[in-house]
């Protein structure tokens, strides 16, 4: 199985999403299935030119017959239900822009509230998305 792990967060190892994103990768491993993982974070490269290739091809073009997984951590809560629903920039814009490349539907994991979360819904959110 061919995995482009792309790190976003500025808050380097402080952050949550790249917690997540690194036991989500060791449980696929647990599982016994043979990854060929490329890295990219664009909190690190965003501004220098680059080229992430996965078995010598570069990561471009369609990606339509591809599964793609998203997992992300919020502060808030803008989850439909919550009063914070209105500031969700996030899952419209990816929606979008990964349907421009063929992406058709994106499994969400979206680990929230964290941040700004009394410490019991904290860990639900966490526990949530394991």
């Amino acid at each position: 199985m061919k995995l482009l792990h792309i790190d976003a967060s500025a808050q380097g190892e402080r952050s949550d999403s790249r917690a997540l994103g690194r036991y989500f990768i060791e449980q696929l491993q647990e599982q016994g299935l043979d990854l060929e993982t490329g890295c990219l974070d664009l909190a690190r490269e965003f501004r220098r030119p680059h080229r992430v290739d996965i078995p010598g091809y570069p990561v471009l073009g369609q990606v339509n017959r591809q599964k793609v997984r998203f997992l992300t951590s919020r502060g808030a809560d803008p989850r439909p239900s919550s009063l914070m629903a209105w500031m969700d920039a996030l899952n419209p814009a990816r929606r979008a822009a990964f349907a421009f490349i063929g992406v058709q539907d994106p499994l969400c994991l979206d680990a929230q509230p964290l941040q700004f979360a009394h410490p019991e819904a904290r860990s639900e959110a966490l526990a949530r998305a394991r």
